[in-house]
């Protein structure tokens, strides 16, 4: 997949920065060109996050095409990219191939606190072979209620089935919560977004990890339970009950929400 971005600078002149995922699993890789600067920054959060959507083994930004950045401050964008997929699904992202200036650039800024850096993109691939891809179900699926929600369940309950999860934590409640979660979300999909879904499923030990993509980039919105009576959103109440940690990253082609479940007793809130 691949998208650009084209944006007026100083003096009308027209700053573009492209990208496009070249591989996607197990280690999604990024090609970046063009110029970074603070109206290009959020196109690779974009980029990041379109990557993250697959619950990749890890991410590779390949920087060989990037022009210097406008400032050294623009630059920090990868470390925060950085602390996001570490956050979810908890996978690093890795800088490969920065021209001089940028390699200088990102020094000044302390990028590699977050984000290790290497000179090339081969360097970055060898070093990342020994990170184990996450045991992973993955589903499109269309937006009909009555096909599904069902198709969503059974997959979540084989993939439960296939990795032990019940055994592993001792409790035969993961996967009946791990149903009502991926129920929810994908209902919540289905009533506000009305796309395609795509459902994966992944183990990360010692959590359970469920997402949904879709096609809208308007963020899940979680009511109140004493919040006038509207369609949805309340499910998103019993998804932060049976969740350990869970929120939503925006995409190229609309948003991605995620889940993280511990294989354990539901978390008490």
């Amino acid at each position: 997949m691949a998208a650009a971005l084209g944006v007026v600078g100083g003096a009308g002149r027209l700053v573009t920065l492209t990208w496009k995922v070249e591989t996607e699993l197990p280690v999604a890789v990024i090609r970046f060109e063009g110029v970074l600067d603070v109206d290009t920054a959020p196109e690779v959060r974009l980029a990041v996050a379109t990557a993250l959507a697959l619950q990749p083994a890890a991410v590779v930004a390949d920087l060989a095409g990037l022009t210097a950045a406008a400032a050294d401050d623009d630059l920090t964008v990868f470390a925060a990219c950085a602390r996001s997929a570490a956050a979810w699904p908890g996978c690093p992202v890795a800088l490969s191939g920065p021209p001089d200036a940028v390699a200088a650039g990102l020094a000044r800024m302390s990028v590699n606190r977050s984000a290790v850096i290497h000179p090339d993109l081969d360097h970055a691939l060898a070093a990342l072979e020994a990170v184990p891809p996450p045991l992973r179900f993955r589903q499109r699926l269309t937006a009909a209620p009555s096909i599904t929600g069902p198709a969503a369940r059974a997959m979540v309950v084989a993939a439960c089935e296939a990795w032990g999860v019940n055994a592993a934590a001792g409790l035969e409640q993961v996967a009946n919560r791990a149903e009502l979660v991926v129920t929810e979300l994908v209902s919540n999909a289905i009533i506000h977004a009305k796309t395609e879904l795509e459902v994966v499923v992944a183990l990360r030990e010692p959590f359970l990890h469920i997402s949904v993509a879709d096609g809208s980039p308007a963020p899940p919105r979680l009511l109140s339970p004493d919040a006038p009576d509207t369609i949805g959103g309340r499910g998103l109440i019993l998804v932060e009950t049976l969740t350990t940690k869970w929120g939503y990253l925006p995409t190229r082609d609309g948003k991605v929400v995620w889940t993280m479940m511990r294989l354990g007793p539901p978390p008490v809130r």
